[in-house]
């Protein structure tokens, strides 16, 4: 409804949903064509929650960006709403995939049941993030539920990004101090095995 308000207002709705067709690319006109393009595009972006902005990531058309909402958002029938409940239930986080992806699915799927008119609570969604984490967030999920009030769900998506850096960033120097320990015992196995050499070599002059 939003979406549609905003484009109404700024002549581009008709263009969108099929009712005006748009202009034919002939000679000389690309640039009229490419700029109303760019002008639902711009619309579309505007209009829609800044949280499904990652759903409609490299489509570059309006209608891409069109067809892409309205395929995730058209069906709000009971089966969906089961679906989708039941992803909310089942959210886990598992190592072996991206992160931030991850992080991201459960806001997605939460904004879908928004839609359908399914409304969580900012503690609800925390507690399902908290519960969500891997194995390697124990202490930081402790932590957060040992306050007398949960995060909002966005500021603990922060707090949950920032520890996910921190816990990489340790990682990686831990890999780059084996890699420097690795490094210097090759050099010390090598100037004991050049030391042998030469060793070898004097003891061969004298003979």
């Amino acid at each position: 409804m939003q979406i549609e308000a905003v484009m109404v207002k700024n002549s581009t709705w008709a263009y969108v949903n099929g009712k005006k067709p748009r202009p034919e690319l002939v000679e000389n006109n690309a640039e009229s064509v490419q700029s109303v393009e760019k002008w639902e595009e711009e619309d579309l972006i505007i209009a829609i929650d800044p949280s499904l902005l990652r759903m409609v990531k490299g489509l570059n058309a309006s209608k891409q960006i069109w067809d892409k909402l309205k395929s995730e958002y058209a069906s709000t029938g009971p089966v969906k709403r089961a679906g989708l409940l039941k992803r909310v239930t089942s959210y886990k986080i598992t190592e072996n995939n991206d992160f931030h992806t991850q992080l991201m699915e459960l806001f997605d799927v939460i904004a879908k049941l928004s839609a359908m008119g399914v409304e969580m609570h900012d503690y609800l969604q925390s507690t399902l993030l908290l519960n969500g984490l891997p194995s390697n967030f124990e202490m930081f999920r402790c932590a957060m539920e040992s306050q007398n009030e949960l995060p909002k769900p966005d500021i603990l998506r922060e707090k949950i990004i920032k520890k996910y850096d921190v816990q990489i960033g340790h990682k990686a120097a831990e890999c780059l101090d084996r890699v420097n320990d690795d490094k210097q015992e090759n050099l010390s196995k090598v100037e004991v095995q050049v030391k042998d050499a030469f060793q070898v070599t004097e003891e061969a002059l004298h003979t």
